[in-house]
């Protein structure tokens, strides 16, 4: 179940919209019990549409993210898959940064790895060898 918040404080379960249309001042809902709900929605609704499932314990995404010497890696474990018409994609407990916006790898439980252009490798350490092959860090992204 997905709870659309409206900005005026109200709250729509989205497992009981039938249709909604959006309008250049407000959404409107048309609910299963036949009523119409109009608002303004604080977020996108498009992922509030689709399937999310549960995640198996041990999946983790990899971010390369720039830093002063150059790159660090961060790890975010995986709690859900949001399903859409172009894949499953993960979510992740709490707030995403603005410079953790795209992953370039997940790690599955049984410690392989695939990155986000298809490519599988035996270990982690194997990817970020790739990884660092084909995405080099230009020597004026580090600090002297």
């Amino acid at each position: 179940m997905t709870i659309i918040a409206l900005k005026d404080g109200r709250y729509v379960n989205s497992d009981h919209v039938l249709s909604y249309r959006t309008f250049s001042h407000e959404t409107r809902f048309h609910m299963s019990d036949g009523s119409d709900v109009s608002g303004d929605p604080h977020d996108e609704l498009y992922p509030c549409f689709h399937t999310i499932l549960p995640a198996l314990p041990g999946f983790r995404a990899i971010y390369a993210l720039k830093s002063a010497d150059g790159r660090r890696y961060v790890e975010r474990t995986v709690i859900a898959w949001r399903h859409t018409d172009s894949g499953n994609w993960p979510l992740f407990q709490g707030y995403t940064e603005d410079d953790m916006m795209e992953y370039v790898a997940i790690v599955e439980p049984s410690g392989k790895v695939f990155d986000d252009e298809g490519y599988q490798f035996e270990t982690l350490e194997a990817w970020r060898t790739f990884f660092e092959e084909h995405n080099p860090v230009p020597e004026s992204a580090v600090a002297v």
